[in-house]
């Protein structure tokens, strides 16, 4: 079972773009009617007041124009669904880097979370915590058994060791005995020379 939990926000993208001559340098992103767009630019270079940023909508209108700013922070909302131009423009040849991020945002009125979501989505994250709980269970029981079974091998090849280390002592110790009895019995029948 697989757990995929998805909240879309928003989406957000950052450009730069250097100019050095009077022409408009311009972007096309696709919106629908209600979106809001989202827009942080920073302009830098030389005489960077000296700009226009401006937003074509789909019947190549100027919806939005904003001129002589260096930075600007703001939320436009789309009156038309289609492609908008989103441009800027140097007044003069001086070098000019032009930051951009923009980002979309919902139409207003409209929630992507919504109740049914987030109970469903509580409840999905519950399964997968009781899951987890017991993966978490069973690799706890896979280590207790593998560090029982190591200790008991541990345990059974000391045991080895020390019948291993007893049976040999217990071998020299029979063959000292026996090497003894023999020598002792040996000397017993030596004839006594009359």
């Amino acid at each position: 079972m697989g757990l995929l939990v998805c909240f879309l926000v928003n989406e957000a993208v950052g450009l730069f773009i250097k100019t050095k001559d009077e022409r408009s340098r311009c972007f096309t992103i696709q919106l629908k009617s209600g979106d809001g767009l989202g827009i942080v630019y920073v302009v830098s270079g030389e005489q960077e007041a000296n700009n226009m940023f401006f937003i074509i909508d789909p019947k190549q209108e100027v919806s939005f124009e904003m001129s002589s700013m260096h930075e600007y922070s703001g939320v436009i909302v789309a009156n038309q669904t289609g492609a908008h131009q989103i441009c800027f423009k140097s007044f003069d040849d001086d070098p000019k880097l032009f930051s951009f991020e923009f980002y979309t945002e919902l139409p207003h009125g409209h929630n992507l979370v919504q109740a049914e979501h987030v109970d469903q989505a509580a409840k999905d994250i519950n399964d997968a915590l009781k899951i987890m709980e017991r993966v978490v269970s069973h690799q706890q029981f896979q280590s207790v058994r593998e560090l029982s079974h190591s200790n008991l091998l541990v345990e059974r090849e000391r045991r080895v060791k020390l019948c291993l280390a007893a049976k040999v002592i217990l071998l020299v110790l029979m063959a000292i005995i026996q090497l003894y009895v023999l020598t002792g019995f040996l000397n017993k029948r030596v004839p006594n020379p009359v």
